[in-house]
Parts: C-alpha cells; structure tokens; sequence
C-alpha cells in the first residue's frame, strides 16, 4: 500500500502481483493491486484481478472502481448496488473509495463517516489513498482527519 501511497503504480503492481504469487490466499491483495492498477490507469487489468477475487467485498470494490474509470457507468454503479447491500456495514471505507473515484464527493464523505462510526479498519488509509485525491481539496477533508486523529499537515 506504502508505494501505492506514494504514487508510484508500477512498482506497487509487480510487489502487489508477486505478493499474490507467494501467498494467493491473502485475497485483500487483489483489492490493493486493484486500487494501484485503476490509478495507474490500467483498468482492463484492475477489473481482471478484482474478478478474480474471492471475497465479494473486494470483487465488487474493483469491479466499481475499474468500471468507472473505463467509462461503464451501469456495470459500475450495479457493482457498488451489491456491495452497498452485501457489506454496508464492513466495506463502507470501500464504499467512501468508489463515490470517491467517481467523484460523488458528498456520498464518499457520507461513508467515510461510516467508516469512521463503524471503526473501519480502512480509514488509516485515507489520507493517502489514490481513490481519495479527488476529495483531498474539500474543506471537509481536513474536519475528517481530526476526528480520525491523523495529522492534518
């Protein structure tokens, strides 16, 4: 996730794709290498690791995000429907992550406050979560760091 973090999306895939080769079973990578895919703008291949997932949480997160950036809004939105109604109460942070992508600021900060209720394990994240720089500049950004208590900087 640290080079993910950092931008640097190539690195980030071949670590991510050789830590599934060591360890398929850690199916959550497959959801990281799909975020570091998606905003490394590969899409087609974030939407076929993600597919490949065996925990629907992670399945349905990359298929939201992959779609929408390849320009699938029905597949998208149609993925993000059955993860609302199968995880809204242990994937809001991933939930934040896909209106977040797509740019539906208002609902990303709705479910990251979920998230935050709920004690997501995912919001130490957002700070520096590519899925999240679209929101970074909104004046709620800031508010949501100091309830998470991460500096605001």
């Amino acid at each position: 996730m640290a080079r993910t973090a950092a931008g640097d999306y190539e690195r980030a895939q071949t670590a991510l794709a050789r830590a599934l080769e060591v360890a398929p079973q850690r199916h959550g990578t497959r959801w990281i290498l799909s975020v570091a895919l998606v905003a490394g703008g590969r899409s087609a291949a974030a939407l076929a690791v993600a597919e490949q997932s065996e925990l629907a949480w992670a399945r349905l997160t990359g298929v939201a995000l992959a779609q929408h950036a390849l320009g699938r809004p029905r597949e998208s939105q149609a993925a993000l429907e059955a993860l609302v109604l199968a995880n809204a109460t242990d994937a809001a942070y991933q939930i934040a992550e896909i209106h977040a992508w797509r740019g539906e600021v208002d609902l990303a900060f709705h479910w990251l406050e979920r998230a935050r209720l709920q004690l997501d394990g995912g919001v130490r994240w957002v700070k520096t979560d590519p899925m999240f720089r679209k929101i970074r500049g909104d004046p709620r950004f800031p508010a949501l760091l100091k309830k998470l208590n991460l500096p605001v900087d």
